[in-house]
């Protein structure tokens, strides 16, 4: 993969996405009260990996009543190079993290935009430094939590306050995954990742490098990632060349109205012999040669370079059988056409994306126009978790006065930004909705976020702020997983998303599901929790008809278990993850009994319990 070909493009991250936690109005809708009133749950026990902008972890919501740290780990990719073996970026464990606070002068590694520290508030903020509502706590806040650094958003300088200079190199997100799974293993907990970033382009099925890197992780391992914020215009074009020779051309014609970069990247069958061409406002007509497979051609003039790509020569590294025609736009603005000639047509179909392109922007194509397939190409990898954003109460009281978000679609309706399905290779995309508009998350004083002061909330000196957008929406989604977790250690990343695609719910605004918009419904947190818990108490296979409760769970160095009563317990042998036997207790017919754990390492097991009726078997963490 050409990195320093790929950085412009990809930085094209909208900071639309920036700016909320999971608030009294959210819970109400997901009915996350409800669920925590149902099953006692806050995400203890379980393990949340946030790559993002990275974290404030001075701010209060990340810290324990005895002032320590709540993280386990800080990766951060950008700052500073400590030697550690990923090869990049410095890495503080809990002790240097908690040493960092006890030290004046600033911190060793921060979030000076303030995305990232807000996002991960929504999953797992405990509410530290607010008025005490719960409307400001996240929606797993005893959980565990990783930052992972992975993206600098640049912005200048204003009021006192320093500029940053953007980053991203895509190279770096198989590095991060890479580090969480290791610390997960590490850490032996249930683990949830979000991973808060994503634009359109690219292949978006899942075969670009990063995106087989994100399937990997993403089947042994809940991942997460919004469906991103390009909806609500025709940054799409899907069409067809019907015919091979004379007369076989197609004119996609697009309009550039915002000045500075634009990409346009279209995909055609290996099949098939395109001759593309560019033509700009100006006349000047881009040729580049029709290349061998493992070859690409360029032709450059006023401002923009096309690149004809053989299916072996993408940018993406990319294992899917298509051909590439890449368009960069450095600057202008006007009407431009992509033409297709059709040398040899076998398939016909092609498809391409605008970047940038979104409700906001003046950008759009006049030919084959759609919005449909603007899923961005992360979440479009097999096994990701993609929740879309809808609108819930665009309202909020800031210290400057009342304001709302308008013009974002009706409470209930989906958010104008959010990208839709389905796939590139024709797979849904979307797996349910999620109500990002607005919520509440943590801010830290300095950072760019907090330099809106009407973006704050009132009654919070300026600690938490509004989120919107697909960025609050998947956060939001990645704290409900936590919960399910925390009930059922053992669930798979499949069975995770089984479980909330078949519990989403549907109504007038969803229409009849799953499309390409809402996915399978909105997501319904009472109801996957109860089917977690349907399925923890229908005992595993090898279990018969009696039920044994244990608690707690997750527990530390003792659980205690129980049957009902007429129930005798006759022995208690707990095994591995893997089935090793790691300890036997032969008990004396008794009606309950407690096994110490003191010896055993954090992670997943199973007690299987031998009574007069019959075998249960439960899983359990040992923390």
């Amino acid at each position: 993969m050409n990195k320093s070909f790929l950085l412009p493009l990809l930085l094209l991250i909208p900071l639309c996405t920036c700016v909320s936690a999971q608030g009294t109005r959210a819970a109400q809708e997901v009915k996350l009260d409800e669920a925590y009133a149902a099953h006692n749950v806050s995400g203890e026990g379980v393990l949340v990996v946030m790559i993002d902008r990275g974290i404030d972890y001075h701010h209060p919501a990340y810290l324990n009543a005895d002032g320590t740290t709540r993280l386990a780990y800080v990766f951060d990719m950008i700052n500073g190079n400590d030697g550690n073996p990923y090869g990049v970026g410095q890495i503080l464990d809990r002790a240097a993290i908690n040493n960092d606070l006890m030290t004046d002068g600033p911190p060793l590694s921060n979030d000076n935009h303030g995305h990232g520290t807000a996002t991960t508030g929504i999953i797992a903020g405990n509410g530290g430094g607010s008025d005490g509502s719960d409307q400001f706590t996240g929606v797993a806040p005893e959980a565990t939590i990783i930052s992972i650094k992975l993206v600098q958003d640049g912005f200048p300088a204003a009021g006192g306050s320093p500029g940053e200079a953007g980053f991203f190199n895509p190279d770096y997100i198989a590095i991060a995954l890479q580090f969480a799974a290791d610390k997960i293993a590490e850490l032996g907990l249930p683990s949830v990742t979000l991973m808060n970033i994503g634009s359109i382009g690219g292949p978006t099925d899942g075969t670009g490098t990063v995106g087989r890197a994100i399937a990997d992780f993403a089947a042994n391992h809940a991942f997460v990632c919004g469906v991103g914020d390009d909806g609500g215009a025709d940054n799409v074009a899907r069409g067809n060349i019907a015919q091979t020779g004379n007369g076989a051309i197609v004119d996609i014609r697009f309009e550039k109205l915002t000045d500075g970069n634009m990409d346009v990247g279209l995909w055609y069958d290996a099949g098939d012999r395109f001759e593309a061409r560019l033509i700009t406002p100006g006349g000047t007509t881009l040729t580049p040669g029709v290349p061998n497979n493992n070859n690409r051609t360029s032709d450059t003039g006023e401002n923009a370079t096309i690149w004809h790509n053989g299916s072996n020569a993408d940018f993406w590294g990319s294992t899917g059988n298509r051909r590439e025609v890449f368009t960069r736009i450095a600057s202008g603005t006007g009407v431009y056409t992509l033409r297709l000639i059709g040398i040899t047509v076998n398939d016909g179909g092609f498809i391409a994306t605008m970047n940038p392109s979104r409700y906001n922007l003046n950008n759009r194509f006049l030919d084959f126009g759609t919005n449909e397939g603007s899923i961005n190409d992360y979440s479009a990898s097999p096994g990701v978790i993609s929740p879309t954003d809808y609108v819930l109460d665009p309202s909020w009281t800031s210290p400057v006065g009342a304001f709302s978000i308008t013009g974002q679609g009706a409470p209930g309706d989906i958010w104008v930004g959010s990208s839709k399905g389905p796939t590139h290779d024709g797979r849904l995309g979307i797996d349910f909705g999620a109500p990002g508009e607005v919520l509440f998350g943590p801010y830290s004083p300095g950072s760019f976020y907090s330099r809106a002061v009407s973006n704050t909330i009132a009654g919070t000196n300026g600690m938490y702020g509004i989120q919107n957008a697909v960025s609050a929406a998947a956060p939001l989604t990645t704290g409900v997983i936590a919960l399910m977790l925390e009930l059922d250690p053992t669930l798979s990343p499949a069975e995770v998303l089984d479980i909330l695609q078949q519990t989403a719910r549907s109504d007038n605004f969803t229409g009849n599901t799953p499309n390409n918009t809402w996915g399978h419904g909105k997501l319904d947190a009472k109801a996957a929790l109860d089917e977690v818990n349907r399925l923890v108490r229908t005992d595993d296979l090898r279990s018969t008809a009696v039920y044994a409760t244990i608690s707690p769970n997750p527990a530390d160095d003792i659980v205690s278990v129980a049957v009902p009563e007429g129930v005798t317990i006759r022995a208690m042998t707990v095994f591995d993850i893997v089935g090793r036997e790691v300890f036997n207790s032969q008990a004396k017919s008794v009606s309950s009994g407690a096994l110490p754990l003191g010896h055993l390492m954090a992670g997943t097991y199973f007690l299987n319990v031998q009574t007069d009726h019959g075998v249960a078997v439960k899983r359990f963490i040992k923390r």
